[in-house]
């Protein structure tokens, strides 16, 4: 079976991405927390657009933000945990099995929490960020775009895929205990 084969392979690979970027995020969000004045310049230069920080951030702010941000690193981590762990079923050879399904539908709640933290991360940092400005300027940003609400779907797609694939597996083990 060269197809299933070739499957097996290009699964293990992704396995390994999915490990590597987990990794690379988690050092990333490291770094960025050892260094809070590198982070309040990135914070500055990537504040949403029509949002003015007139007074730069204490360093006390800063790690709000970034504790904020973790939130957003945790849906990322959850997503790419479940990734991870259905390539590795898959390059194992597990295709159509019931904790296949599992991580399928955990998948699709990972992309249906990834815009979720998104926002919160948006409206809390700004509202962080702003607080020493004068009052009547301090801001509230809130965004959700095309790509997010696709990401939805997406997940809610792979949420009930997953589900549907769970039932079809339960089924199947229920006929093969009759033969």
């Amino acid at each position: 079976m060269p197809t299933l084969n070739r499957f097996r392979t290009i699964s293990r690979l992704l396995s390994w991405l999915t490990s590597a970027a987990m990794i690379a995020l988690v050092l990333l969000a490291l770094g960025i927390f050892a260094n809070p004045e590198f982070a309040r310049s990135l914070m500055l230069e990537t504040a949403p657009a029509g949002v003015q920080i007139a007074v730069p951030p204490e360093t006390g702010i800063v790690y709000a933000v970034l504790l904020l941000g973790c939130l957003a690193l945790a849906a990322q981590l959850y997503l790419l945990w479940h990734m991870r762990a259905l390539f590795v079923l898959y390059a194992r050879g597990e295709i159509l099995t019931n904790i296949c399904a599992y991580r399928i539908s955990r998948i699709g709640a990972g992309l249906l929490l990834l815009p979720l933290a998104g926002l919160i991360y948006q409206a809390g940092s700004t509202v962080l960020l702003t607080l020493g400005n004068p009052v009547g300027e301090r801001a509230l940003a809130i965004s959700f775009s095309a790509t997010g609400f696709a990401v939805c779907l997406g997940g809610a797609l792979l949420l009930f895929i997953g589900i549907v694939m769970q039932e079809a597996s339960r089924q199947a083990e229920e006929n093969r205990a009759f033969i």
